[in-house]
């Protein structure tokens, strides 16, 4: 687990929650609050409950630098801290909710990752990596259109060195005969991110 980064990953399943009223004088709110629980026993993870701060984000959906208490550094706003070990390994993040890569960018960015891009189904992903390849890949299964399988194999022929992570809310979509014949790394529940090793992951 990446220190820092519980207490502000409950927004990571924000889409799964009711939608938040509007305020009554009609702006739209700019935050998102979730509340999160689960256990997985591949990755050893514990069970946890954690309640969410509320982020306010910019105009990409990303959370505002300076607003986190939490020791975590929100990458959408100043560059990670350079003395970092993991500082320089570059992160896409491809999913098709704008909380959840919001949620994950935070979460990398508390780990010490850059954000090398986000996308929000397999084209866009593709494209990200057409011209330079990111060093880890943290991809949904359930994507619009192509799935995160028929991805995975996708963005491993254009960047053969990228570490491919699975992830989902579903954890019981990536059998172990299915991950045999992925050229992803590992799959991780949503549910389990915040409680997973993601260094070891992505820099091993």
């Amino acid at each position: 687990m990446c220190h820092g980064a519980d207490n502000s990953f409950g927004l990571l399943l924000a889409e799964l929650t009711p939608p938040r009223q509007p305020p009554a004088h009609g702006h739209e709110a700019g935050t998102n609050k979730a509340s999160l629980a689960g256990t997985y026993s591949r990755t050893n993870g514990a069970v946890f409950s954690i309640g969410a701060q509320e982020l306010p984000q910019d105009a990409w959906g990303f959370p505002q630098a300076g607003v986190s208490d939490c020791g975590v550094h929100p990458i959408a706003g100043a560059p990670v801290a350079r003395h970092h070990p993991y500082v320089g390994y570059l992160i896409l993040i491809v999913d098709d909710s704008p909380r959840f890569r919001a949620a994950a960018a935070e979460l990398l960015a508390g780990c010490g990752f850059e954000l090398f891009d986000v996308a929000a189904d397999g084209p866009q992903a593709l494209a990200a990596v057409a011209r330079r390849c990111p060093d880890g890949i943290l991809l949904d299964v359930k994507l619009p259109g192509p799935d995160g399988f028929a991805v995975a194999a996708s963005l491993a022929a254009a960047c053969p060195a990228a570490r491919i992570v699975l992830t989902s809310t579903d954890a019981d979509c990536a059998p172990p005969q299915v991950m045999a014949a992925s050229p992803a790394v590992a799959f991780v529940p949503k549910q389990e991110l915040v409680a997973t090793d993601l260094r070891a992951l992505f820099a091993a």
